[in-house]
């Protein structure tokens, strides 16, 4: 799995079967037809719509607590105010975005 690619995935409650989005609209579109995921990867920089606005779009609008929730951003400013929000947006890790795919697994698994 590339994390170079700007990306949003959505892992369906009965199937582990990933939904992808090159930008926050998108994955907002994704959130309505398929509603609450079992677990969100998110980056924080996406276009269009930022990956802050998809989080605060999941808690509000739909039973958004009981999804999991990954962040990632390249930039250390972006993961540190993702910190400072971390309880508000339901936020569960904060990693950078090099992060290997296997120690992604393992925070997705824990």
């Amino acid at each position: 799995m590339s994390l170079r690619v700007l990306r949003v995935f959505v892992v369906s409650l009965l199937v582990a079967v990933p939904l992808v989005a090159q930008d926050g609209e998108r994955a907002i579109w994704l959130l309505r037809r398929f509603g609450t995921p079992a677990l969100l990867v998110t980056s924080l920089s996406l276009p269009v719509v930022d990956g802050f606005e998809v989080l605060d779009w999941l808690r509000a609008r739909i039973s958004g607590r009981g999804a999991k929730v990954i962040v990632t951003s390249p930039f250390p400013e972006l993961r540190a105010f993702a910190g400072a929000l971390r309880e508000l947006l339901g936020i569960g890790a904060i990693l950078p975005r090099n992060v290997s795919a296997d120690a992604l697994r393992v925070v997705a698994e824990a």
